[in-house]
């Protein structure tokens, strides 16, 4: 590295720094890749730089079309035409393509670091394995029957609720979304009523969500609801009383980033409903597979217009 590229990329990090855009771990982050890329420059700290700040912001990456060409926070630096910063990375050795073992991962206009890059290759590839899988143990016959039941036909157009809770209950994911009062709540405590009706044996349930706040907001709205619909006493014992944080349900360990719950000791759970499962840290949704056991169905619930923690 010359006098003069290390001088501009030293300038560059202190205005990144002094401006707030960027902190120290990320400063350290962006001299390490420019270390050991083999092209240093001040393109590629920048780069490096927003990749690092991006986690610490609730991203999983930073698409580098949205930065190119425009001044970076109050720091008065401007970034690289897109066409040009891109053709600099891809020269650099700290950075690879997907699939590749490198610190940082360039896949079309995003850049990753490798570990967040491999959390969203496998909370996909989990997501879209269940979302291709029936659930076990379905009675079809027993499920149109409670499901006329729990949603008497009222008017022509389509039960959105019901299809819903028919999707909640056939198969191994289901994704329960809409804005306040549209009814999810209900669509919930309905879907787990026809499980455990229509279930050969006892199902374990649980429910979750990402913060305290959240799960105490779940545990109040299902009691609502549960109250509201009078459900047999066979049916109401089978449902779950309260909600915990996803990492007192997969048993964080303290001092680490392990939970005791895990592929090889996964959760004794037979349905899991996850409350505002947009706002999930993609770290913390990574692990959540892990820990179920595969034949588990899982309902996601949320507002469609909820903000999520990655992008």
């Amino acid at each position: 590295m010359s006098a003069r590229t290390t001088a501009d990329i030293e300038a560059l990090l202190r205005a990144l720094r002094a401006s707030g855009t960027a902190d120290e771990l990320d400063v350290h982050f962006a001299a390490f890749i420019c270390r050991t890329s083999g092209a240093p420059s001040p393109a590629l700290a920048l780069a490096a730089v927003l990749a690092s700040h991006a986690t610490r912001e609730g991203h999983v990456c930073v698409d580098l079309a949205r930065v190119a060409g425009e001044v970076v926070g109050e720091s008065g630096i401007e970034a690289p035409p897109l066409s040009q910063w891109l053709r600099v990375l891809t020269r650099c050795d700290a950075i690879g393509g997907p699939g590749a073992h490198k610190p940082l991962i360039l896949e079309g206009t995003r850049l990753y670091l490798y570990r967040y890059w491999r959390y969203e290759c496998e909370v996909a590839e989990a997501l879209l394995a269940r979302a291709t899988r029936a659930a076990p143990e379905v009675n079809e016959a027993a499920v149109r029957d409670a499901l006329s039941r729990w949603f008497p036909q009222q008017q022509e157009e389509v039960d959105w609720q019901k299809v819903a809770a028919a999707l909640a209950v056939t198969r191994a994911l289901a994704v329960i979304s809409g804005g306040p009062g549209t009814g999810k709540t209900t669509t919930v405590m309905r879907a787990l009523a026809i499980l455990a009706e229509v279930s050969p044996r006892p199902l374990r349930m649980a429910l979750a969500a990402p913060t305290g706040k959240a799960a105490a907001r779940l545990q109040e709205a299902l009691r609502a609801a549960r109250a509201a619909l009078d459900l047999p006493p066979h049916i109401d014992a089978q449902l779950p009383r309260e909600a915990a944080t996803l990492h007192r349900l997969l048993g964080a360990v303290p001092g680490s980033t392990r939970f005791r719950h895990h592929r090889e000791h996964p959760l004794p759970l037979d349905v899991l409903v996850v409350d505002e499962a947009s706002r999930m840290d993609l770290a913390l949704m990574a692990k959540l597979p892990d820990g179920r056991r595969p034949n588990a169905r899982r309902a996601g619930r949320g507002e469609r217009t909820q903000p999520a923690r990655g992008g």
